[in-house]
């Protein structure tokens, strides 16, 4: 039994010694996780729902596309690009430019979610 002991112990030490050396604190660990459990349960989500989720996509892209057409709706793009902060994008490269520089910003939330994607995806 006191080997046990030693070797629980002596896990724990490491583990914490590991959290240490990648300087997380608890707030981090609690957005890590948080973002986890969210890419988890979309995972699932859309391993249950993904054919209804493809057939509502496509009807609203449709029902949009003819609402614009016969001049019923109107998107304003520069309203858009200024909600979604996107305002320097002006073409595809600029948007990739964008949205990479976005990821690096966010890369440990994004990786927790996309683990937690997978899983779920996997899972479910």
């Amino acid at each position: 039994m006191d080997n046990f002991k030693t070797f629980v112990f002596g896990k724990k030490t490491q583990l914490e010694r590991w959290i240490c050396d990648l300087n997380l604190k608890s707030s981090d660990f609690i957005h890590a996780a948080t973002a986890f459990g969210v890419g988890f349960l979309c995972g699932i989500f859309v391993r249950r729902c993904f054919k209804y989720i493809i057939l509502i996509g496509i009807s609203l892209v449709i029902l949009l596309a003819i609402l614009q057409s016969c001049a019923l709706i109107t998107f304003n793009i520069a309203t858009i690009q200024k909600v979604t902060g996107l305002q320097d994008v002006t073409n595809l490269s600029s948007l990739f430019f964008v949205m990479t520089q976005e990821t690096k910003k966010h890369a440990f939330e994004l990786s927790s979610s996309g683990i937690g994607f997978i899983v779920g995806l996997k899972i479910g």
